[in-house]
């Protein structure tokens, strides 16, 4: 007999729901072995272990005898097969359900894959631009342009430092009212962008961008 079936039980439930079965014949007995067999299935025990089990236990209910009353052996194979046939339908439906998830599993690599490659042509088309191009305010739009459609962003600027007024301003812009663009005026060492502009290194922030997240390293002091 099968080890997970000795370990939980499993013969000795069945035999209970069988016996009850035998008993009374009625169908809210028979619905056991509908639910019993979903479980079966779910422990990886085979059909075939089923039907020895059913056999083992047909000779414990009718005492090891070598005869069976007909009602036995009538009403235990309408028993067995219910189990079998509702065995098969969970099976099939567990089946269905690794299907779909190795679908979904295909969708969402495939999603990920047309991310990368319209990030790789959008990368690609801003290096041709730069390349082919000598105006500065083209490569700073296509480049502002490419980063914006990239990294999905609801809103983004682009800085540059005036050196005769010693501030930086807002020179291309995504989602931003007229009125910040006008306004905004940064000096250097002022606010995450300040620091980041006196010291010239590149900077990540994940979540929500608060100066407190980059006070301690020293290159932005």
């Amino acid at each position: 007999m099968n080890k997970v079936i000795c370990e939980k039980g499993l013969d000795i439930n069945y035999e209970k729901i069988l016996r009850d079965y035998l008993r009374t014949g009625q169908e809210k007995d028979l619905y056991q072995i509908k639910k019993f067999s979903k479980e079966l299935m779910k422990e990886g025990v085979a059909p075939e272990v089923i039907v020895e089990m059913h056999l083992q236990a047909i000779k414990k209910i009718n005492k090891n005898k070598k005869t069976y009353p007909k009602k036995i052996i009538d009403e235990s194979f309408t028993f067995l097969m219910e189990g079998i046939i509702n065995y098969e339908t969970a099976y099939q439906e567990y089946l269905d359900s690794k299907k779909a998830d190795y679908l979904d599993e295909i969708r969402e690599l495939n999603r990920k894959l047309s991310e990368k490659l319209a990030e790789m042509t959008t990368l690609y088309e801003t290096a041709k631009l730069t390349c082919s191009s000598l105006n500065l305010d083209e490569m700073l739009s296509s480049g502002f342009d490419s980063a914006v459609k990239i990294l999905n962003a609801e809103t983004g600027s682009l800085m540059l430092f005036d050196s005769e007024k010693e501030f930086l301003t807002i020179k291309k812009s995504y989602g931003l009212n007229e009125e910040i663009i006008r306004k905004t005026r940064i000096k250097k060492g002022e606010t995450i962008v300040g620091l980041v502009a006196q010291s010239g290194e590149p900077l990540i922030i994940y979540g929500r961008a608060d100066i407190s997240s980059i006070k301690g390293r020293k290159k932005y002091e």
